[in-house]
């Protein structure tokens, strides 16, 4: 019962995802979607779901937790582990960064949806360490931190650094 619930939530939630995704496409037309926009319609249901009390991402929680503690996950593995709807993403930011590769692209996809769930999952830990100085109950502030932060991983390589920093320096 609660899976088949969480199933048409999981799958209006990806719905609109797919939705403000179209939309920034078709309005951006013929030149490629801001990388705000992709961003936005990545994470955005999400976040927005998850401040809406009387949103049904409460549902998507409890099932995801039912999954982390199950005896049979492989009953939620098809839900819980489908990246299908992640990937239409990835020839859009392809667009706007040609020079990244799939991988890329994808590894990049996962750290948007890390911080999305930093932000659906452990607002207080952000709240902590922002002093309490954001309204992190405004999904339109969170969404513009989070598309300020995340954006440059789509910049251009020759205004950013492409070399990974040498973990052993402090």
């Amino acid at each position: 019962m609660i899976f088949s619930a969480a199933e048409r939530v999981y799958l209006r939630l990806n719905a609109e995802r797919l939705a403000l995704l179209q939309a920034a496409v078709q309005r951006a037309h013929p030149a490629p979607a801001p990388v705000e926009d992709i961003i936005v319609a990545l994470i955005g249901p999400s976040i927005r779901w998850s401040l809406d009390p009387h949103s049904s991402y409460g549902v998507l929680r409890h099932m995801t937790s039912i999954a982390q503690s199950s005896d049979h996950p492989e009953i939620f593995r098809s839900m819980v582990e489908d990246i299908d709807h992640h990937r239409l993403f990835i020839p859009h930011f392809r667009k706007i960064a040609p020079w990244l590769s799939d991988v890329d692209i994808g590894f990049r996809i996962s750290c948007l949806l890390g911080v999305r769930s930093q932000m659906t999952r452990s607002r207080d830990r952000t709240d902590e360490l922002t002093d309490h100085s954001l309204d992190l109950g405004d999904p339109n502030v969170v969404l513009a931190r989070v598309v300020a932060a995340t954006a440059p991983m789509f910049t251009s390589p020759s205004t950013r650094s492409n070399t990974v920093p040498n973990s052993s320096r402090h």
